[in-house]
């Protein structure tokens, strides 16, 4: 885990750089610990190339495994991300693995900013839900016969709501693969 957060993180570049070397201490301190491997739950998969480079267990990624998974379970797939600054650093990930030809534009859900997007999790769950199935429309109109969750915490609540689907659509369960 990261010891300090900030809910600007996945907006800035700065606080990215600043929240990666806490990922890449947590990784040292994993290995050093004896675990097996090193998971990171992190749509943007920060210090993916630094922790391969210096661990000597297997790293993971929750953005880089769902890409893979996605694109071998359909034949397009898409983004569904809470704003727009997180759904361009997912898909610039996507990209940077050879996976775009396998991925259709995605979307996001406009949300003001993810503490506030957390709060309607509790607060107002169905309105998520709504928010989800408009904007994955267009994803869908596009072509996308899957659909990926860019934010951890989104998928957990869609998992947790029952939402395995929208239009006949799955959404792929980050956390599950």
């Amino acid at each position: 885990g990261a010891d300090k957060f900030t809910p600007k993180m996945p907006q800035y570049y700065y606080y990215q750089y600043l929240h990666l070397a806490q990922i890449i201490d947590s990784g040292l301190q994993a290995e050093r610990e004896g675990y097996d491997a090193f998971v990171l739950g992190g749509m943007l998969d920060h210090g993916r190339l630094e922790l391969r480079e210096v661990l000597n267990i297997p790293v993971l990624f929750i953005g880089e495994t769902s890409f893979y998974v996605a694109s071998q379970l359909s034949s397009k797939f898409a983004i569904v991300a809470p704003g727009e600054v997180l759904l361009r650093g997912v898909q610039e990930n996507v990209r940077r693995y050879g996976l775009a030809e396998h991925m259709v534009e995605g979307v996001h859900l406009g949300a003001p900013s993810l503490p506030e997007l957390v709060d309607l999790f509790v607060k107002k769950p169905r309105a998520v839900i709504d928010m989800v199935a408009k904007a994955a429309t267009k994803a869908i109109e596009r072509g996308s016969d899957m659909l990926v969750p860019g934010y951890g915490l989104l998928s957990l609540f869609l998992a947790d709501q029952g939402v395995r689907e929208i239009n006949g659509v799955p959404i792929l369960d980050n956390t599950g693969v």
